[in-house]
């Protein structure tokens, strides 16, 4: 008999979340979960259905927010996709695919009327975008991750991070059903000072890049590379490559804090929009020492590295700003005005204003 009654409590445990999920009603996910949520525009008549990770369907009339009713584990895929459109009709869906972390709410599923272009679409982490039927042409927005600052040490200021990269293109003659994948830049964190200062050994800047991938020292298509072997001097940062800032160069055995990552809109292996990511800033690990700040992405443009940043003095040498690229010209000259860096720390520990932003991409649409 006790048998029997475990088994209905563990039956009931089990339970609760698909079940409970109704009508709008959202259940708060376990310890160790996440909800799958975000909003609904443009519906208009009829019913959607969407699905996460090839199973777990939801079925959604009306705009505004929704829930999958099956959360998923922390660190684990979600994958978001147009089950069934509603009648007569086309959606798209942003953000719809990462991992799991605390909170996933940002996923925006836009419809739109069948054989028309779909309206702006702003994509803030990776993900896909199908050309729909009508729609020939489109005005790609890359902006690329900010590089991380670095926080004071004694009485020393920190150093910011650089900039990430802004390249507009507008793309013609898309045939419908292009799949294009979209690559969001991170945005460089901020580091402390070393735990254990070293003998003046630390390392010069990285080596200049090539496109994509990157050489030693200027990174591939998501990261900035190392710095290389230095001397009583921290070097400038690495030249960056396509893909993001080149490593700090390292100083009094601090390395460089971390780069911006780049965002990138292709389809296969033609990069058709790419902005770097922002050099992140070197680290002083003892007082006085003045550590290198991190260099701006888009100084390295149609097959050029982005320019390498400033040298520390007995202190990591800054990061250089990643290239920007669009394969048939882009429609302005490229800035390094996208995901700005982290600030110079005037605090001991890492804050929030050393993180650097990250990246963006922006669909327009005739």
């Amino acid at each position: 008999m006790r048998g029997f009654t475990l088994a209905v409590m563990l039956c009931a445990c089990r339970a609760d979340f698909a079940d409970l999920v109704d009508a709008g009603a959202v259940v708060d996910a376990p310890p160790g979960f996440a909800n799958i949520s975000g909003t609904v525009s443009g519906l208009s008549g009829g019913t959607l259905e969407l699905q996460d990770n090839g199973g777990d369907s939801l079925t959604i009339s009306d705009n505004g927010a929704f829930t999958f009713p099956t959360p998923v584990m922390l660190g684990q895929p979600f994958d978001v996709t147009i089950l069934q459109p509603p009648a007569g009709q086309n959606c798209t869906v942003a953000n719809g695919a990462g991992i799991a972390g605390m909170s996933v709410g940002d996923i925006a599923v836009t419809c739109f009327v069948a054989g028309e272009c779909p309206p702006t679409t702003t994509f803030t982490s990776n993900g896909s975008f199908t050309m729909p039927a009508g729609c020939t042409s489109l005005t790609v927005e890359a902006i690329g991750g900010g590089g991380g600052g670095s926080s004071k040490n004694d009485g020393t200021i920190g150093a910011a991070g650089g900039d990430g990269g802004d390249a507009k293109a507008t793309l013609t003659a898309v045939t419908a059903g292009t799949m294009f994948t979209i690559t969001i830049g991170s945005g460089g964190s901020c580091g402390s000072k070393a735990t254990t200062p070293g003998g003046f050994t630390g390392g010069g800047g990285g080596g200049a890049g090539a496109r994509l991938p990157g050489a030693a020292g200027a990174g591939d298509s998501t990261a900035g590379g190392a710095g290389g072997a230095g001397t009583m001097f921290g070097g400038a940062g690495g030249k960056g490559g396509y893909g993001g800032g080149g490593g700090g160069g390292g100083g009094d055995d601090c390395t460089g804090v971390s780069a911006g990552g780049a965002t990138t809109i292709q389809v296969g292996a033609t990069y058709y929009v790419i902005a770097g990511g922002g050099g992140g800033a070197g680290v002083a690990d003892e007082g006085g020492d003045v550590a290198g700040a991190g260099g701006s992405a888009c100084n390295g443009l149609d097959g050029a590295p982005g320019s390498a940043a400033i040298a520390g003095q007995n202190a990591s040498g800054g990061g250089g700003g990643g290239g920007c690229f669009c394969v048939n010209g882009c429609d302005a000259a490229p800035t390094p005005t996208g995901g700005p860096g982290g600030a110079a720390g005037a605090a001991n520990a890492c804050g929030a204003a050393q993180q650097g932003e990250s990246g963006k991409l922006v669909l327009t649409f005739p």
